[in-house]
């Protein structure tokens, strides 16, 4: 699975550049391509620029939102604390 497999026509060259160790989760019955790291699956959805929800992996439960991607890598790598 890879977002462009499962999510052809999202802007794949328009995503941020993400941490190297963000495992590719993407999966088509979900809304939008996803990443796993710590623990955590991070959505992302295409906006004006991107917005991120970062959810837990075991309860699917939304821990925190935002449109920065340099607070979502600083929220993902807290997590790991």
């Amino acid at each position: 699975m890879s977002i462009s497999t499962e999510f052809p026509d999202f802007p794949i060259s328009a995503i941020p550049q993400l941490p190297a160790d963000w495992i590719d989760s993407s999966w088509h019955n979900d809304e939008s391509p996803s990443f796993m790291s710590n623990g955590l699956q991070i959505f992302l959805c295409p906006d004006d620029k991107f917005f991120f929800v970062i959810c837990d992996a075991e309860t699917g439960e939304t821990v925190w939102m935002t449109n920065s991607v340099d607070e979502c890598v600083d929220f993902v790598k807290g997590a790991q604390q």
